[in-house]
Parts: structure tokens; sequence; C-alpha cells
């Protein structure tokens, strides 16, 4: 019920300059929004959904992030400025260094049956480090920027076993310039048949 869409194959490409194709892929998306902040030009999401796919997070030689670049996080002196027409209604009166999504709130987020991979360059000159958790079922309640977000997340995970990764408490406050270097983490980590030997590279 209520105001919302329902997308499949979804494909959202890194930007140039990455050598993976895409930061999400997903098999569906679906999200509902709140109506009455709708008919003031306020996006609310109250849901959202992601199913059967895999978020590629990659961190390259100089520390950075490819999600930084996905979400348009810029600084202030690379910002242009926006047109009328591309102007985002939730980004209206945004201070320069933060993104679009400053503004965007969102309720509840459910991912199901996804793969977070996390590709890294940094630690190790010259190599790739690949780091990934399978048959992810993450949930994350209250996620505006700005404020921690509650997360609870079961994921296999360095095993050779079904799920053995439970994951909760909080994340964040996540700063508007997605800076994520010093973003706090209060959390309690449950796990057990770990391969600590994949972990050798670090």
């Amino acid at each position: 019920s209520g105001l919302g869409a329902g997308l499949e194959d979804v494909t959202v490409y890194n930007p140039s300059g990455w050598e993976q194709p895409y930061v999400l892929k997903a098999a569906m998306l679906s999200i509902k929004v709140a109506w009455w902040p709708f008919l003031h030009r306020r996006i609310e999401i109250t849901k959202m959904i992601l199913r059967d796919g895999a978020v590629v997070i990659e961190r390259d030689a100089r520390g950075r992030l490819n999600l930084a670049d996905a979400t348009g996080a810029r600084p202030a002196a690379a910002q242009t400025p926006l047109t009328d027409v591309q102007r985002l209604p939730s980004s209206a009166g945004a201070q320069p260094g933060t993104t679009a999504l400053a503004g965007l709130r969102i309720a509840e987020v459910t991912l199901q049956n996804m793969s977070i991979i996390f590709i890294d360059r940094l630690d190790v000159a010259g190599q790739s480090i690949v780091t990934a958790a399978s048959d992810v079922q993450l949930q994350l309640r209250a996620v505006p920027l700005g404020a921690p977000i509650a997360i609870d997340m079961t994921a296999r995970m360095l095993s050779d076993s079904s799920r053995n990764v439970r994951l909760r408490g909080s994340v964040g406050p996540i700063p508007e310039s997605l800076a994520l270097a010093s973003v706090p983490l209060d959390l309690q980590l449950h796990t057990t048949d770990v391969r600590l030997d994949k972990l050798t590279p670090y």
C-alpha cells in the first residue's frame, strides 16, 4: 500500500577510473515513500528493499572509496553549480562539500540475499585484497546522515559453513561529506568458524 515503485535488474555503475564495472547490482529494488512529504517536494523513504545482488566497495591506493564517487561527494572546490533543471528538491540549500543525499531520510533499509564485496588496494602495495560477505541479510533503521544508524546483519564471511556472522549495534553519525575514515562504530560481533588464514594479507 502507499506510494512506491519496484524495479528489476537494477545496476548502479561505477564512475570512470574504477576497475569494477558497478557499485551495486540487484535483481529487485523496492521503494516506498511517505505521501505527505512527497507533496511538499521532500523525499522520505519509509522502506527500501534490495534483493539478490551485490554491493562492490573499492578502495584505491590513495584510500579513496568508490562509494563517495558514486554518490557525488566532492570537495566544495570541485563542485559545479547545478542548473534549476538539475537541482533536486532534497539538496536545496545544501552547503558546499555536501551531497544530494544530505536531505534524504530513510526509515528502514533491508538487504536480502545480497553480497558485500570489499576490494582493497591500499594496505598491500600492488595487490588487490578481496574480502566478501555472502548471503547477507541486513536491516538498517532510521538512516539519515548526521545521526547514528541502527544495524542488524547476518552473513557468511571468511567461512566455508553457512551464515556465521551476526553484527548488531550502530554506525555513525556519517558526515554529509561521506568521509568514512572517522565514522564511529558501536557494534557487537558474534562469529564462529572463521578462517583467519584468509586475512593473512593484512
